[in-house]
């Protein structure tokens, strides 16, 4: 909360990234990887997504294909 107070979101928001993703082996001051902070949204978001698919392939989980989820035209 201190960071939050300091209007340091990026901090507070790399912090929240790092206890969240704890489980899949995030530690505190990795940040969103190499140490780098959430400087923005989106930059959480794809990490984020990173990681769930790393998990994903690990326990030999196949995601489907976004493209062929929904076939509109055929």
């Amino acid at each position: 909360m201190a960071a939050v107070k300091a209007d340091r979101f990026h901090i507070a928001c790399t912090r929240v990234f790092e206890i969240t993703h704890a489980s899949q082996g995030v530690k505190k001051g990795d940040g969103v990887g190499d140490g780098e902070s959430v400087a923005h949204p989106n930059k959480y978001a794809a990490r984020s997504r990173e990681l769930e698919n790393e998990r994903l392939a690990r326990e030999g989980i196949v995601k489907k294909d976004p493209e062929d989820s929904m076939d509109i035209d055929g």
